[in-house]
């Protein structure tokens, strides 16, 4: 390989991980943002939520009503206006009471916590000795401290943990791409031979 070849190749990979590590420092400060928000406003957040996911929902049982029609077989056709009638009617209760949307969403929202910090946990693991294993640890484990806080402190945890608890993920999320960004950003840097 030439030296113009290897700079070339070297500037190529500099550029990726510019726009790499730009992109995680962008997302992340959003989502600081949008933390920052919901913390400061969790019934609000948890309004907002909530009338996203019955507006969703309603969307999607209308799109699985057209699915539907475009099926081939009587049992399929059936099988898909159901499951589209029934997500038009959970939209329907989530917009209309709300009480029983935000507590069916909290318990779900406990799950994912506690799901996704099992998950960033088993990244940490498989990635240990790797640079950022050890934040997506510290990730995993907040994840995991939300989902048991909202899922002891139910039906009460209803008003109150969407929006807050959300806003907290979204703010330790937005830090951690933050941190990988700059990691990044070094890592890049010294690949290209530029002081980091």
């Amino acid at each position: 390989m030439s030296t113009s070849a290897h700079t070339e190749g070297m500037a190529e990979i500099a550029a990726g991980w510019r726009s790499a590590w730009q992109f995680l420092i962008g997302v992340g400060a959003l989502l600081v943002v949008l933390g920052l928000v919901a913390i400061i406003y969790p019934a609000a957040a948890t309004a907002t939520i909530n009338i996203m996911v019955g507006i969703f929902l309603i969307i999607a049982g209308v799109l699985l009503f057209g699915f539907a029609f475009g099926a081939r077989e009587a049992g399929d056709v059936v099988i898909w206006i159901v499951i589209g009638a029934l997500a038009v009617i959970v939209g329907i209760v989530f917009l209309s009471a709300p009480d029983i949307g935000t507590v069916t969403l909290t318990v779900l929202l406990a799950v994912w916590f506690i799901l996704s910090g099992l998950a960033k946990l088993a990244a940490a693991f498989e990635q240990r000795g790797r640079t950022g294993a050890g934040l997506v640890a510290i990730n995993g484990v907040i994840s995991l401290i939300l989902g048991a806080l909202i899922a002891a402190e139910l039906p009460d945890s209803a008003d109150w943990a969407i929006g807050l608890l959300l806003g907290i993920m979204f703010l330790v999320d937005g830090v951690v791409m933050i941190l990988l960004g700059w990691t990044l950003r070094r890592a890049g840097m010294a690949a290209a031979g530029a002081p980091a």
